[in-house]
Protein backbone atom coordinates (compact mmCIF):
# COMPACT_ATOMS: atom_id res chain seq x y z
CA UNK A 1 0.00 0.00 0.00
CA UNK A 2 2.93 2.89 0.80
CA UNK A 3 4.42 1.35 -2.20
CA UNK A 4 1.74 2.62 -4.30
CA UNK A 5 0.78 5.42 -2.29
CA UNK A 6 4.47 6.67 -3.10
CA UNK A 7 3.30 5.87 -7.15
CA UNK A 8 0.76 8.54 -6.95
CA UNK A 9 2.79 10.51 -5.38
CA UNK A 10 5.14 10.93 -8.06
CA UNK A 11 2.71 10.25 -10.58
CA UNK A 12 0.91 13.44 -9.71
CA UNK A 13 4.33 15.29 -9.32
CA UNK A 14 4.97 14.20 -12.98
CA UNK A 15 1.21 15.28 -14.39
CA UNK A 16 1.63 18.61 -12.43
CA UNK A 17 5.57 19.30 -13.64
CA UNK A 18 3.66 18.92 -17.30
CA UNK A 19 0.98 21.23 -16.71
CA UNK A 20 3.31 24.04 -15.59
CA UNK A 21 5.89 23.58 -18.30
CA UNK A 22 3.47 24.03 -21.04
CA UNK A 23 2.76 27.37 -20.00
CA UNK A 24 6.61 28.17 -20.52
CA UNK A 25 8.19 27.76 -17.11
CA UNK A 26 11.64 26.22 -17.33
CA UNK A 27 13.12 26.01 -14.03
CA UNK A 28 11.69 24.05 -11.56
CA UNK A 29 12.36 24.15 -8.00
CA UNK A 30 11.91 20.74 -6.27
CA UNK A 31 11.86 20.35 -2.14
CA UNK A 32 14.11 16.84 -1.28
CA UNK A 33 11.96 16.12 1.43
CA UNK A 34 8.21 16.42 1.90
CA UNK A 35 6.56 19.64 3.92
CA UNK A 36 4.23 18.08 6.32
CA UNK A 37 1.71 20.66 7.10
CA UNK A 38 -0.14 18.32 9.87
CA UNK A 39 1.22 16.73 12.80
CA UNK A 40 5.05 18.10 12.80
CA UNK A 41 6.13 21.53 14.00
CA UNK A 42 8.49 23.14 11.20
CA UNK A 43 11.43 22.21 13.53
CA UNK A 44 10.22 18.72 13.35
CA UNK A 45 9.70 19.09 9.43
CA UNK A 46 13.55 20.05 8.92
CA UNK A 47 14.59 16.05 9.80
CA UNK A 48 11.17 14.32 9.28
CA UNK A 49 11.22 12.70 6.90
CA UNK A 50 14.70 12.14 5.47
CA UNK A 51 15.66 14.17 2.38
CA UNK A 52 15.56 11.92 -0.96
CA UNK A 53 17.62 13.56 -3.28
CA UNK A 54 17.45 10.00 -5.72
CA UNK A 55 13.33 11.53 -6.36
CA UNK A 56 14.60 14.88 -7.76
CA UNK A 57 17.38 12.69 -9.64
CA UNK A 58 14.41 11.13 -11.37
CA UNK A 59 12.58 14.14 -12.29
CA UNK A 60 15.45 15.68 -14.10
CA UNK A 61 15.89 12.00 -15.85
CA UNK A 62 12.16 12.31 -17.16
CA UNK A 63 12.64 15.75 -17.61
CA UNK A 64 15.99 16.35 -19.66
CA UNK A 65 15.29 19.75 -21.44
CA UNK A 66 14.21 21.01 -17.76
CA UNK A 67 16.21 22.67 -14.87
CA UNK A 68 15.66 21.50 -12.16
CA UNK A 69 17.22 22.56 -8.91
CA UNK A 70 17.27 21.04 -6.02
CA UNK A 71 15.97 22.66 -2.61
CA UNK A 72 16.80 20.94 0.43
CA UNK A 73 18.98 20.84 3.76
CA UNK A 74 20.27 23.06 6.04
CA UNK A 75 19.54 26.38 5.32
CA UNK A 76 21.81 29.27 4.75
CA UNK A 77 19.50 32.08 5.53
CA UNK A 78 17.79 30.23 9.04
CA UNK A 79 14.11 31.39 8.45
CA UNK A 80 11.20 30.27 6.76
CA UNK A 81 10.82 31.13 3.05
CA UNK A 82 8.62 34.14 1.65
CA UNK A 83 4.76 32.52 1.30
CA UNK A 84 2.51 34.33 -1.90
CA UNK A 85 -0.97 33.93 -2.45
CA UNK A 86 -1.28 33.85 -6.69
CA UNK A 87 -4.71 32.55 -6.67
CA UNK A 88 -6.07 36.17 -6.77
CA UNK A 89 -4.34 38.98 -6.44
CA UNK A 90 -1.15 38.29 -5.20
CA UNK A 91 -0.98 38.55 -1.21
CA UNK A 92 1.69 37.66 1.02
CA UNK A 93 0.57 34.82 3.49
CA UNK A 94 4.19 34.45 5.32
CA UNK A 95 6.96 36.91 4.64
CA UNK A 96 10.36 35.81 4.63
CA UNK A 97 13.96 36.31 3.30
CA UNK A 98 12.98 37.82 0.15
CA UNK A 99 11.34 40.78 0.86
CA UNK A 100 7.76 41.92 -0.23
CA UNK A 101 9.78 44.90 -2.46
CA UNK A 102 11.53 42.57 -4.18
CA UNK A 103 8.55 40.27 -5.01
CA UNK A 104 6.70 43.76 -6.03
CA UNK A 105 9.59 44.28 -8.42
CA UNK A 106 9.36 41.52 -10.24
CA UNK A 107 5.53 40.89 -10.17
CA UNK A 108 5.13 44.44 -11.40
CA UNK A 109 1.78 44.65 -9.60
CA UNK A 110 0.87 46.04 -5.91
CA UNK A 111 -0.15 43.20 -2.93
CA UNK A 112 -3.39 42.62 -1.65
CA UNK A 113 -4.15 43.95 1.78
CA UNK A 114 -7.15 41.90 2.22
CA UNK A 115 -7.35 39.39 5.36
CA UNK A 116 -6.89 35.35 4.28
CA UNK A 117 -7.87 32.22 5.93
CA UNK A 118 -5.01 29.91 6.47
CA UNK A 119 -3.28 28.79 3.09
CA UNK A 120 0.25 28.01 4.85
CA UNK A 121 2.10 26.77 7.51
CA UNK A 122 3.37 30.02 9.53
CA UNK A 123 -0.08 31.67 9.76
CA UNK A 124 -1.14 30.91 13.06
CA UNK A 125 -1.76 33.50 15.43
CA UNK A 126 0.20 32.14 17.82
CA UNK A 127 3.70 30.12 16.43
CA UNK A 128 7.31 29.45 16.40
CA UNK A 129 7.65 29.28 20.40
CA UNK A 130 10.54 28.49 21.90
CA UNK A 131 8.67 27.03 24.85
CA UNK A 132 9.26 30.07 27.26
CA UNK A 133 7.74 33.40 27.12
CA UNK A 134 9.04 35.89 25.08
CA UNK A 135 8.82 39.81 25.91
CA UNK A 136 9.49 42.32 22.96
CA UNK A 137 10.63 45.74 23.41
CA UNK A 138 11.80 45.84 26.88
CA UNK A 139 15.08 44.92 28.56
CA UNK A 140 15.22 42.14 31.44
CA UNK A 141 15.65 43.78 35.00
CA UNK A 142 18.27 41.02 35.88
CA UNK A 143 20.47 38.32 34.29
CA UNK A 144 18.44 35.39 35.16
CA UNK A 145 16.62 36.13 31.71
CA UNK A 146 17.57 36.13 28.23
CA UNK A 147 18.34 39.45 26.08
CA UNK A 148 18.13 39.00 22.24
CA UNK A 149 20.25 42.03 20.99
CA UNK A 150 21.39 43.67 17.96
CA UNK A 151 23.95 45.36 16.84
CA UNK A 152 27.44 46.72 17.97
CA UNK A 153 26.35 49.12 21.27
CA UNK A 154 25.56 46.31 23.26
CA UNK A 155 28.11 44.76 25.62
CA UNK A 156 28.83 41.27 26.16
CA UNK A 157 27.24 39.53 29.12
CA UNK A 158 26.37 36.01 29.95
CA UNK A 159 22.85 36.67 29.44
CA UNK A 160 23.14 39.10 25.95
CA UNK A 161 22.78 37.01 22.60
CA UNK A 162 23.37 39.12 20.02
CA UNK A 163 21.72 38.39 16.18
CA UNK A 164 24.21 40.26 14.34
CA UNK A 165 27.38 42.15 16.16
CA UNK A 166 27.83 44.15 12.45
CA UNK A 167 23.58 44.64 12.25
CA UNK A 168 22.82 42.48 9.39
CA UNK A 169 19.39 41.54 9.09
CA UNK A 170 19.94 38.41 6.89
CA UNK A 171 22.63 37.20 9.46
CA UNK A 172 20.21 37.99 12.26
CA UNK A 173 17.51 36.30 10.47
CA UNK A 174 19.78 33.18 9.95
CA UNK A 175 20.71 33.23 13.86
CA UNK A 176 17.32 33.65 15.23
CA UNK A 177 15.93 30.22 15.56
CA UNK A 178 19.38 28.62 17.17
CA UNK A 179 19.47 31.58 19.39
CA UNK A 180 16.40 30.81 20.91
CA UNK A 181 17.41 26.98 21.20
CA UNK A 182 20.81 28.00 22.77
CA UNK A 183 18.43 30.08 25.40
CA UNK A 184 16.04 27.51 26.43
CA UNK A 185 18.86 24.60 27.36
CA UNK A 186 20.74 26.91 28.84
CA UNK A 187 17.67 27.15 31.28
CA UNK A 188 16.65 30.69 30.88
CA UNK A 189 13.27 31.24 31.75
CA UNK A 190 12.10 34.24 30.05
CA UNK A 191 13.21 35.94 26.68
CA UNK A 192 13.44 39.64 26.06
CA UNK A 193 14.54 40.98 22.80
CA UNK A 194 15.44 44.52 21.67
CA UNK A 195 13.68 46.61 18.68
CA UNK A 196 14.46 44.86 15.67
CA UNK A 197 13.98 47.13 12.14
CA UNK A 198 11.32 46.95 10.69
CA UNK A 199 12.46 46.50 7.03
CA UNK A 200 14.18 43.98 4.78
CA UNK A 201 14.39 40.80 6.67
CA UNK A 202 13.47 42.06 9.47
CA UNK A 203 10.12 42.15 8.88
CA UNK A 204 10.15 38.45 9.06
CA UNK A 205 12.04 38.04 12.22
CA UNK A 206 9.53 40.55 14.02
CA UNK A 207 6.45 38.31 12.03
CA UNK A 208 8.16 35.47 13.78
CA UNK A 209 9.19 36.78 16.86
CA UNK A 210 5.32 38.02 17.75
CA UNK A 211 4.15 35.11 16.60
CA UNK A 212 6.29 33.57 19.49
CA UNK A 213 5.17 36.05 22.09
CA UNK A 214 1.54 35.36 22.07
Amino acid sequence: MKTYIQFLIITYLKSFINIVKDSGVKTFIVHARKGILKGLSPRQNRNIPPLNYQKVYSLKDDFPELEIIINGGKSKVGIESTVIDLTEKPKILRPGIISSQQIKNCLKVNFSKRKSKIKSPGMLKKHYSPGIPIILGKKPSNDNYAFIVYGKKFKNKKNYFNLSKKADLTEAAANLYKTMRKIKKLGFKKIFVTKIPNIGAGIAINDRLTRASR
